[in-house]
C-alpha cells in the first residue's frame, strides 16, 4: 500500500447538525463491519459516497490522528454514535453501517446498493432482507409510540383542562 500523507489536508465540510450522520460516522460504521479493509474496498466506499478518494483518505487520516491523540476519547465518541436506536446498547454493526450509509447517501442507485452489499460480504438479496427487517422493526416501533401517544391522549387523568381565555370571556352576549 503506497500511502502519501500531506502536511495539511484540504478541509472537508461534512459536518452537519448533531443529530445528522457525518462522513466520520460512515467510516467508523464501515470499520465496525470490516476492520481491515483493502485499498480497493476503501476506494469503493469513497466512490459510493460520491467523494474523491483523496478527500475520503484525508478524512480517514484525520480520524486516525484523533485516535492517536486521544484513544480513550475517540473510542467513547465513536461508540456513542453506534447506538442508532438510543437504547444504551451497541447495535449490530451491519445495521449501523446501513443506517449511516443511507442517511449520508439517501438515494443510491441499484448498482451502488449491489456494490455496498459486496463491501460487507452480503449478496444483494441478503442486504434487501436486512433492510426490510430494519424497516419493519422501525415501523413496529413507530406504531407502538403512536399507540402510547394515543392512549395518553385519551386517558382523562392525563388530559389538561382548558379554560376560556380573557378575550373569550369578554365576548359574552
Amino acid at each position: 500500500m503506497d500511502v502519501h500523507v500531506q502536511a495539511q489536508s484540504p478541509p472537508i465540510d461534512v459536518e452537519m447538525d448533531d443529530d445528522d450522520v457525518t462522513l466520520q460516522d460512515v467510516i467508523a460504521a464501515f470499520l465496525g463491519v470490516n476492520p481491515t479493509p483493502s485499498d480497493e474496498q476503501i476506494h469503493t466506499l469513497a466512490a459510493l459516497l460520491g467523494l474523491p478518494f483523496e478527500d475520503f483518505e484525508a478524512a480517514v487520516y484525520e480520524m486516525f490522528t484523533d485516535y492517536v491523540d486521544d484513544p480513550e476519547g475517540f473510542v467513547a465518541d465513536e461508540t456513542e454514535s453506534m447506538d442508532i436506536d438510543d437504547d444504551g446498547e451497541a447495535d449490530d454493526p451491519v445495521e449501523v453501517l446501513l443506517v449511516c450509509f443511507f442517511a449520508y447517501h439517501p438515494d443510491p442507485t441499484d448498482v451502488e446498493i449491489h456494490q455496498l452489499a459486496g463491501l460487507i460480504d452480503m449478496n444483494p438479496e441478503e442486504l434487501e432482507e436486512a433492510l426490510y427487517a430494519m424497516l419493519a422493526r422501525a415501523g413496529d416501533d413507530y406504531e407502538a409510540e403512536e399507540a402510547d401517544a394515543t392512549e395518553t391522549a385519551t386517558d382523562p387523568s392525563e388530559q389538561e383542562t382548558e379554560f376560556p381565555s380573557q378575550s373569550d370571556q369578554l365576548h359574552t352576549p
